[in-house]
């Protein structure tokens, strides 16, 4: 991991585009030669960022998805700033639009889409990807027609694919962060559960167990 000089890192904020910011500053940036710009802040002075860098663990989990055969970022380069106290991990550009962005369009065929949907999360379940982050703005419908995961920071991978519950809990991620993805998925039910046991690997009784919709309605 490189060093980066408060002028450098204020050189970069000043050159690029900036995606998304909080109260704390620039968290997501595009530069001009279209390579995205992540940066991550320490939030506690004690922490496991410290002993894990989040910049490391972003590259890793990049590294074990694309292992997976799971499409997702590369990254090219990272580095850390002592101040501000951030480190920044680049890559190219994905190609493709959000899903979020992607249901909102009039032209697009949203049963389609949406039993493509299932069958890529039933692979992540399958293939032991916990992705605690998991919603509609993270997954890149990409021009291939394949879907690609972005911002996989929270992140962890098994060995064996995921329980029940855990398929459970990552359901509930999915689909109640935003009134409008879970309008779209009660819309699409059907088809939606069609693709997920398409590649999901469970007995008819346990996909009904983990259909039944009352948990999908919790927050």
């Amino acid at each position: 991991m490189r060093d980066i000089s408060p002028q450098e890192y204020q050189a970069l904020i000043d050159n690029s585009r900036l995606i998304e910011q909080d109260h704390f500053g620039p968290k997501v940036l595009l530069t001009d030669d279209r390579r995205i710009v992540k940066l991550f802040r320490r939030k506690h002075f004690f922490s496991k960022a410290l002993i894990f860098p989040p910049a490391q663990r972003f590259n890793d989990n990049a590294q074990q998805l694309q292992k997976l055969g799971i499409d997702t970022i590369t990254v090219e380069d990272y580095g850390r700033c002592s101040d501000p106290p951030r480190e920044l991990v680049w890559y190219p550009y994905l190609e493709g639009e959000t899903l979020r962005a992607l249901c909102k369009k009039p032209e697009t065929q949203l049963s389609s889409l949406i039993e493509d949907l299932g069958a890529f999360i039933a692979l992540l379940h399958q293939r032991g990807v916990l992705f605690r982050s998991l919603h509609w703005n993270n997954i890149v419908a990409q021009p291939s027609g394949r879907f690609a995961l972005i911002d996989i920071l929270d992140m962890r991978i098994q060995r064996r694919p995921l329980n029940i519950f855990q398929r459970r809990r990552n359901f509930s991620h999915l689909l109640c962060r935003h009134p409008q993805d879970l309008q779209i998925y009660q819309a699409n039910t059907d088809v939606f559960w069609k693709g997920y046991a398409s590649q999901a690997e469970l007995t008819r009784q346990q996909l009904k167990n983990l259909s039944q919709r009352d948990y999908l309605l919790r927050k």
